[in-house]
C-alpha cells in the first residue's frame, strides 16, 4: 500500500507515491494533531519514510530552495574554493544524499570532509 501526494498545481503536475507509514507513525501523527498546541515529534522527519518524503518534496516545482542552492553551488564552486583554500575541512550537517556537496568538493579538494546526518 502506498500514500500518494500531489505536487502543487503547476504545468508539470505529477503524482508522488510513498510507502504507507507504519502504525506507530500514524499514532504519533494523530496524537500530535490532537495536542494543543499541535505538534509532531522530530523523529518523524528523520526516519526512512520521512527521508523519502523530503526527497520527493525537494523535486516539486513549489520547493525552490534545492534548485536555488544547486544553482549557487554550480555557479560559484570555484569562488567558494578560492575563499576557503586548499586546506579546508568541510563539515556538513544534514548532508542527506550529499547531492549538493558533490558540486563543491571537486573544486574545493578539502583535506577532510565529514557528512553528518541521522
Amino acid at each position: 500500500m502506498t500514500t500518494s501526494l500531489l505536487a502543487p498545481a503547476s504545468p508539470n503536475l505529477r503524482l508522488l507515491s510513498l510507502p504507507e507509514p507504519d502504525a506507530g507513525i500514524r499514532a504519533d501523527v494523530l496524537d500530535g494533531l490532537r495536542a494543543k498546541p499541535k505538534q509532531l515529534p522530530p523523529k518523524l522527519f528523520y526516519d526512512a519514510w520521512g527521508a523519502r518524503l523530503f526527497q520527493a518534496l525537494c523535486t516539486t516545482q513549489a520547493y525552490y530552495p534545492t534548485r536555488v542552492e544547486t544553482g549557487i553551488l554550480t555557479r560559484h564552486a570555484g569562488d567558494l574554493a578560492a575563499v576557503l583554500g586548499p586546506d579546508a575541512a568541510v563539515i556538513e550537517p544534514g548532508a542527506g544524499e550529499m547531492r549538493k556537496i558533490r558540486l563543491l568538493l571537486p573544486a574545493l579538494r578539502p583535506r577532510a570532509y565529514l557528512a553528518i546526518d541521522v
